[in-house]
């Protein structure tokens, strides 16, 4: 009988109740395999080495750092083609900045074993070596709920009151948005946004938060 291939999972996060829970969960499906974890994000590229993980499950914000887990992304992005990443978060704000440093996925922490399970079978299945994030100018946090509103088909005045602001300043955002994306117009911004990794079909709700603060 042939022995079940693992898919093999690291797990880098600054709260240590967070890597208990990943293990537990990770642990739960014989297929998945819990190879260790990073206590800083400066172990990363030589626990890779050390583990050779398929999976890099990576936290975002390391003791107040918003970039700490950005840039170890980038940076195992260029070293090992073949790891694929999936970044988690408290701060949905980061999603889009990890995607653009190349995780092959980005979520915002809260889900289940379940969802997890989905998430890392879903990307274990990418190819090994995905095409890089576009490199687009960041767009604000506004300009990004403005963005997730129109692939929805708001017109200006629905958005205006999700976001609780006026029609013009709208306006001020889309054109930001369209000139940042260097799209034509605001279906082809639309259309960028989704291939950049900036909208996804999950994502589609998260303005909410965002469009509160």
């Amino acid at each position: 009988m042939t022995p079940l291939k693992k898919i093999k999972v690291l797990v880098g996060d600054d709260d240590p109740l967070m890597i208990l829970g990943l293990q537990a969960a990770i642990q739960q499906y014989p297929d998945l395999e819990y190879v260790g974890s990073i206590a800083s994000p400066a172990e990363t590229l030589s626990l890779i080495e050390e583990k050779q993980p398929n999976i890099l499950i990576m936290d975002l914000a390391w003791w107040g750092n918003e970039q700490a887990g950005i840039e170890q992304i980038r940076k195992v992005r260029e070293e090992f083609k073949k790891v694929k990443v999936i970044a988690i978060t408290a701060y949905l704000k980061l999603i889009e900045a990890a995607k653009q440093a190349g995780a092959h996925e980005a979520r915002g922490k809260g889900f289940s074993p379940d969802d997890l399970a989905t998430i890392i079978y879903a990307v274990y299945k990418l190819p090994d070596e995905a095409p890089p994030s576009m490199p687009i100018e960041s767009l604000t946090e506004r300009e990004t709920a403005t963005l997730r509103l129109l692939a929805q088909g708001l017109t200006d005045k629905e958005i205006g009151d999700a976001l609780n602001v006026a029609t013009p300043t709208v306006k001020t955002y889309v054109r930001s948005i369209i000139s940042k994306l260097d799209a034509k117009n605001r279906t082809e911004a639309v259309a960028i946004g989704f291939k950049s990794g900036l909208l996804t079909t999950r994502s589609m709700g998260a303005d909410e938060e965002g469009s509160s603060k």
